[in-house]
Order: C-alpha cells, then sequence, then structure tokens
C-alpha cells in the first residue's frame, strides 16, 4: 500500500495494512520510520517521489509485512511497559 499523504504523523491505515500483510510504502516520517524498522530504506520514500516512486514501488514486493508489524507491535508493548513501569513501580510491567 502507498500512503498518498505528503504530511502526517501516525496512519492506522499503515498499521492495519500491515495486520493484514499488506506491505506499505510512503514518505519518509519518524512514524513510518518506527513503522518499518529495520526495513525504513524499503519503505521510506525520502526524496522527491518522481525519483523515488519507481524504487519504493518495486521494493514493495521485498518488504516483510509481517516481520514490519512484528516489530512496530514489539516498539509498542517495549513503549507502554515502561510508561506503566514509571507510573506504576517495576512490578506493574
Amino acid at each position: 500500500m502507498l500512503l498518498p499523504y505528503n504530511l502526517y504523523f501516525q496512519s492506522g491505515i499503515a498499521v492495519r495494512a500491515l495486520e493484514l500483510g499488506t506491505p506499505t510504502v510512503g514518505k519518509q516520517t519518524s512514524f513510518l520510520a518506527d513503522l518499518a524498522g529495520e526495513q525504513r530504506e524499503l519503505a521510506c520514500i525520502d526524496k522527491d517521489e518522481g525519483e523515488e516512486l519507481p524504487r519504493v514501488l518495486s521494493a514493495l514486493e521485498a518488504l516483510d509485512a509481517q516481520s514490519m508489524f512484528n516489530a512496530y507491535a514489539r516498539l509498542v508493548d517495549e513503549s507502554w511497559a515502561r510508561l506503566l513501569e514509571d507510573l506504576l513501580g517495576p512490578a506493574a510491567a
């Protein structure tokens, strides 16, 4: 799936697509870089779309949507665990 936005801070559509096994690419943002994890070089367009779009679209085949989603889910779980530990102490996490 190609995220058609120039500016966004998060995308439930991208997360849902990955949950369903659909690779996701889009303009470079901190959200998409976090979502893509180790595959950010393939998933993120960081130059003029006209130059990068063919490369990124061809990279869709190389992206592993499930591993992207699993890595992002781990980041979210770790983030929540840290927050709960900060709020409730080490026994909460």
